[in-house]
């Protein structure tokens, strides 16, 4: 397995009681970053909250991803789309209150866990000032924090450069696994026969066209 070692770092950082730093796992698009992530979340044995930041344009959404992610059952779409009516019908100040409520749940829901940031390049808040509100986690509330991002996306700025080395204390770049990523695309299809008999073939085809896209 060529991320194993991946892993075995993550079972490492997560024990640790106040690291004060970020792992950062970065790969391009399609090279099996997020599956990676959500088979490693199974095994997780400490709660967690995973936040996919794809189009997420204010740190109200963030707050909001907290929420569902860890209380599906009482924060959903419906209910969120309740709120939405609600504003209409309900002062500033109400409104004010009620933001301010969310964001105490929302870090009252944390507690204790670790959060997980995907799609970092896919965000629409500045990267600098979007690692600038992690860090906020990290270094004032002592969470674990794992970040995952086609690095080659971002704005690497001077600016960037000093906030990442501020925030993130280990980097890993994330390998492709063409054999497992085609055996779970294999898991996901009902008639299969013909992509087993062929998989050594499509494998050694896919290396050769050096695309690294699992995706494709």
């Amino acid at each position: 397995m060529p991320n194993q070692y991946i892993e075995q770092f993550l079972n490492y950082y997560i024990k640790l009681p106040n690291p004060q730093y970020a792992v950062l796992l970065k790969g391009k698009w399609g090279s099996g970053k997020t599956y990676f992530i959500n088979q490693y979340k199974k095994q997780l044995k400490k709660k967690y909250i995973y936040v996919s930041l794809y189009g997420v344009s204010s740190y109200e959404e963030i707050e909001t991803k907290f929420l569902e992610s860890s209380n599906p059952e009482l924060f959903n779409k419906k209910t969120i789309y309740t709120s939405i009516l609600a504003k209409a019908l309900i002062s500033d100040k109400i409104q004010g209150s009620l933001k301010e409520i969310k964001k105490s749940l929302s870090s009252l829901n944390a507690k204790e866990r670790i959060l997980i940031f995907d799609d970092i390049e896919r965000c629409s808040l500045k990267i600098v000032d979007l690692l600038g509100y992690i860090n906020n986690f990290v270094e004032h509330q002592s969470y674990k924090v794992i970040l995952i991002a086609n690095e080659e996306e971002l704005d690497k700025t001077a600016e960037y450069k000093k906030i990442k080395e501020k925030l993130i204390g280990k980097t890993f770049e994330f390998k492709s696994s063409p054999n497992d990523a085609y055996n779970s695309f294999l898991n996901e299809l009902d008639n299969e026969e013909i992509l087993k008999k062929y998989k050594d073939t499509i494998i050694e085809v896919f290396k050769k066209s050096e695309c690294n896209n699992l995706r494709l």
